[in-house]
Parts: C-alpha cells; sequence; structure tokens
C-alpha cells in the first residue's frame, strides 16, 4: 500500500476510533400523566462536526508523535509496544489496534500509538526507528503540536445539513503535525469534535497545510560554464504506427557512430488502427457511402455521425497502413471531404545512449539519421552540470555550497564550453532548496 493512500487511512481509522459517530443521540422523556416535582432524566444530544482549512499559528512543539501502521501479525500489541520502548527517548506507549479491511495484510489491523517522548528526543528521528520495527508495514506518523486558533470557528455537519460558528473552551489546541513544521509556522488545519450542547468534547485537530513551508518558485536565464557531462544521451522520436518500420535503421544507424558505446530503444506499442474526425457532421447521403467503403477496407470499423464526424478503423498488427491509407485519401477527396483529418496511432520512443568518455554528443548525426527515416519531431537531452557559484532571485542572492547545478544539454558540448541555461528554483523558509537548469534551445 503505499504511504499517502496509507495516510489517508491511518486519519480516517484514527477519527473513528477518537470520535463518537455522527448523529442525534436524544431520547425523549416519558410523559407522565400526573404532575411531578422530580425532573426527567434526559440524555444530552450529541452532534459530530468538522471545521476545514481553519488558519493556526503554532504555539510550541509537543515532545510526543502519533504512530500509525498496519500489523502483519495478531501477535501480542505489548510486543511492540516494546520495540517501541526500546527507542531512545521514548518515554511512554500508549496503543491499540482498530480493524480495517483495507490493509494488505490478513489481520486487517491497525496499530495506532501514542509515544510521549523525552523534552531532548528529536520526534523525526524517533519515528524513523518506528519505521525499522519488522512487524509493522505501511508506518505512518506526525509529530504534535500547541496551535492557537481562532476565537469563533465554523463547523458543519453535512450529513445533518447542520453549520454554525462555535468557540471552543480555549483558543488552542493539540494538532498532528508533519515532521517539518516548526514552532511559529502559520498552518492550516481540520478540526473534528462532538458537541454536547455548547461544549466540545473530543476534539481533534491535524495539520493539511503549511502556509509558512510553501515553496516560492523563480527562474532566470543566464550563461554558464559547463563543468561536467554525463556519458548517458537521451533521445525522444515521435512517431506514427507506419513510422515504427524505420526505428530499426535509425537504431543500426546510431550504434555505427564512433562516439556511441551502447544504446537501448523502447519501441511504444502502437495500434494498427487509422482514425478520421471532423468538427462537424457529414450529410447522411455521404456518410452513407463512407461507412461503406470503411468497411470494405476492415473489418473492424467504429463509425459516428452526430454533433462531430469520427471514425475509426483497425487492423491486424504489422498491416501496412500505407495502401489503406492512400484509398482513403483518394476517396475522400472523391466524395469533397477535405476537411476530414487522418491520422495514425502516435506514440513515442525512446533511446538511450550510452557515449564513449570524453567523446561530444553526436547530435548533427542523430539528426540526420531521423530525418533519413522520415521522423523530424524529437528531442535530446545530455545531463550534466553547470559551474554556478551564486544565483541571483527575486527574494535575494543565493549561495551554491557545491558550486555546480544539475543540468540538462540540448546541444552538443564540451566540458568547458559556455552555454544558455534557464535555471529554475524553489525558496522554502527563506533558503534555497531546490535548484536544476536547462540548456536553452
Amino acid at each position: 500500500m503505499d504511504k499517502l493512500k496509507f495516510g489517508a487511512l491511518f486519519i480516517s481509522v484514527f477519527f473513528v476510533v477518537s470520535i463518537i459517530a455522527s448523529g442525534f443521540l436524544y431520547t425523549p422523556p416519558p410523559i407522565d400523566k400526573e404532575p411531578t416535582d422530580q425532573l426527567p432524566d434526559i440524555n444530552p444530544t450529541q452532534i459530530s462536526m468538522q471545521a476545514e482549512n481553519v488558519e493556526a499559528r503554532v504555539v510550541l512543539l509537543l515532545p510526543k508523535l502519533r504512530v500509525g501502521a498496519a500489523a502483519k501479525e495478531t501477535n501480542d500489541i505489548s510486543s511492540i509496544d516494546s520495540s517501541i520502548y526500546a527507542i531512545q527517548g521514548v518515554k511512554r506507549v500508549v496503543s491499540r489496534y482498530s480493524m480495517s479491511d483495507e490493509t494488505e495484510f490478513g489481520t486487517g489491523l491497525i496499530y495506532i500509538a501514542d509515544v510521549q517522548l523525552s523534552g531532548d528526543a528529536d520526534a523525526e528521528q524517533v519515528f524513523s526507528q518506528v519505521q525499522q520495527i519488522e512487524s509493522l508495514e505501511a508506518v505512518d506518523g506526525f509529530a504534535s503540536a500547541l496551535v492557537s486558533i481562532p476565537e469563533e470557528i465554523e463547523f458543519t455537519n453535512p450529513d445533518l445539513n447542520v453549520s454554525k460558528f462555535q468557540s471552543l473552551k480555549r483558543n488552542e489546541t493539540e494538532a498532528l503535525v508533519s515532521f517539518e513544521t516548526i514552532r511559529e509556522d502559520q498552518i492550516l488545519v481540520s478540526i473534528s469534535a462532538t458537541f454536547i450542547g455548547l461544549d466540545a468534547i473530543d476534539v481533534v485537530a491535524f495539520e493539511v497545510e503549511n502556509l509558512a513551508a510553501a515553496p516560492s518558485f523563480g527562474e532566470s536565464t543566464l550563461e554558464a560554464e559547463v563543468a561536467s557531462l554525463d556519458t548517458i544521451m537521451l533521445v525522444d522520436i515521435k512517431t506514427d504506427y507506419s513510422g515504427l518500420a524505420g526505428l530499426e535503421a535509425v537504431e543500426q544507424g546510431i550504434a555505427s557512430l564512433a562516439q556511441v558505446s551502447d544504446l537501448n530503444l523502447t519501441e511504444p506499442f502502437l495500434d494498427a488502427k487509422l482514425s478520421l474526425s471532423a468538427d462537424g457532421n457529414i450529410s447522411e447521403e455521404t456518410a452513407s457511402d463512407l461507412n461503406a467503403f470503411l468497411h470494405s477496407l476492415s473489418d473492424d470499423v467504429i463509425f459516428y455521425n452526430l454533433s462531430n464526424f469520427n471514425a475509426s478503423l483497425f487492423f491486424e498488427q504489422g498491416t501496412g497502413l500505407q495502401p489503406v491509407r492512400d484509398s482513403l485519401e483518394a476517396k475522400l477527396e472523391e466524395l469533397g471531404l477535405g476537411e476530414i483529418t487522418l491520422r495514425e496511432s502516435i506514440g513515442h520512443a525512446y533511446l538511450e545512449l550510452e557515449l564513449v568518455s570524453g567523446e561530444s554528443a553526436p547530435l548533427a548525426e542523430i539528426e540526420e539519421l531521423l530525418a533519413a527515416n522520415g521522423f523530424d519531431e524529437f528531442s535530446s537531452v545530455q545531463p550534466g552540470k553547470i559551474s554556478l557559484a551564486e544565483v541571483e532571485t527575486e527574494f535575494g542572492s543565493f549561495e551554491i555550497d557545491s558550486g555546480l547545478v544539475d543540468s540538462g544539454f540540448v546541444k552538443s558540448h564540451s566540458v568547458g564550453d559556455k552555454a544558455q541555461v534557464s535555471v529554475t528554483y524553489s525558496i522554502v523558509r527563506g533558503q534555497l532548496s531546490e535548484i536544476g537548469a536547462v540548456e536553452v534551445s
């Protein structure tokens, strides 16, 4: 099970076991015929409600975390607890099993634990060690924080069509947050609570977005020196079904180049199919004539002539389509249907070349081979690095510790050449987070 899917499952299971189910639990008092001074015993109404995207500020990171995982076996839960207790910095573990039919294991058990830490423990490091416990799978986890929230929050219950602004007892509550969240971050949280009258119980909050950690993106174009070139070159070739036959000649031609030591060709699977389309429909008489002609060419035809005209002809794999195409084009001209577009299945073939060390990419030779075999749409890139000590951005100037930036080159180069590149970057919390470059073609 992928982490994103299990994370959603963990959250949903957590709410199920933490919050009383939605609905009115009101029991009316008995009606006495005789007056009485005794007050009736009334069960208070309870209703579960949700508030989404509530603005909050992280006041304090708390020394605890919550863990959720699929249990591989129905072992005594204490054995899992003991494994967590053995991790340095763990002071206390409170755990439970919850059933779920969405796990990939026959146990159907979700292990959920609240882990209390010592004040100097790193929650993320503790969690990384929890992930190594063999009896757990798809381990997910959250840090814990005290967050401040607005005085009034809009809560809703869509099932009951109820919405109201409600104040909690305090303007602060605990929330499950990501391990990257830090003190003073502005975040958005989702809050679930069960209300008895105006009083909220079982309040649960978790972070849905960290506004302070949202990346800012930018781009700049500059000239830089080619610092290194990988011996790998990648070529993307656009082809139709008929063009597949020409790929073998391209492969053999490139393999014979002195600069190439090895290569691998990945061909797309394309249906032996011809498609016809037009923006509008065609006359009923013409459509009938064309439909009959298409069925004379293929035993497998799909034909539509409603608001727009569309048709497809399918053939056995390996069938040469050029003679069929020539017949179709002649028929369309005869019927005066020049507005109809005729096309084959289209895909992309990929070439991965291993270049001889120290040799420049043979782009000119590759382009000539592709053109000679009918391929006029392709792109290529050779990974490498540029020398760049710092980058100027709209957010300020940032030094690059290594002085190197991963780049993709679309022209043939040698180390030391100058290249015009587009540099893209992201800034998080005022720091350069990611940077990369690609040569401007």
